[in-house]
């Protein structure tokens, strides 16, 4: 009896543990589908863990001079990461009502955190994430420029001083 409920209590507290993660992924998943439903061009993939632990030997086993180490650093600590993208064919642009429902279900049901916004040149750019003090865990990024838009969701171990080692690398160009 005791192990029933070691494991029912184990289950539910998993369970709790992934619910925020599910809930980002289903509300990017709902937004690509509800396009997909209204005869829009759309398209999802997902790259998993298998896939990401041999980037991450590749890239260990591979000679790279510092600027690349970098980035190699910042791919073997992404879990795994799944993309959507949804295009409006018609040349229409989306509904500035759509995208503020998906950023609302994003920072309230979702439970993450506006990293930072940013636009210019008539695109836009938000990350949101779920991690904890200065770890990143989920990173949620949309961007959309007109009518294009691309929905990735990442379960990474990236801390805030990985994220400046990276911007820093951008900066010396």
């Amino acid at each position: 009896m005791k192990l029933i409920r070691l494991l029912v209590a184990t289950t539910v507290c998993f369970s709790l543990l992934l619910s925020s993660a599910d809930a980002q992924k289903k509300y990017l998943r709902q937004f690509k589908n509800e396009y997909r439903d209204m005869g829009y061009c759309t398209f999802g993939i997902g790259v998993g863990a298998l896939p990401m632990g041999i980037a991450k030997t590749v890239l260990r086993s591979v000679k790279m001079e510092q600027e690349d180490r970098a980035w190699a650093n910042l791919v073997s600590k992404v879990r795994n990461l799944k993309i959507y993208i949804v295009s409006l064919t018609d040349g229409s642009e989306f509904e500035r009502s759509a995208i503020n429902k998906l950023k609302s279900n994003l920072t309230g049901k979702g439970h993450c955190d506006l990293l930072v916004e940013a636009s210019g040149n008539g695109g836009h750019v938000s990350l949101y994430n779920t991690g904890k003090d200065n770890k990143i865990g989920h990173l949620v990024m949309l961007v959309h420029d007109g009518s294009d838009m691309i929905l990735l969701h990442m379960n990474t171990r990236l801390s805030i001083e990985d994220m400046k080692v990276v911007a820093n690398e951008i900066a010396k160009g």
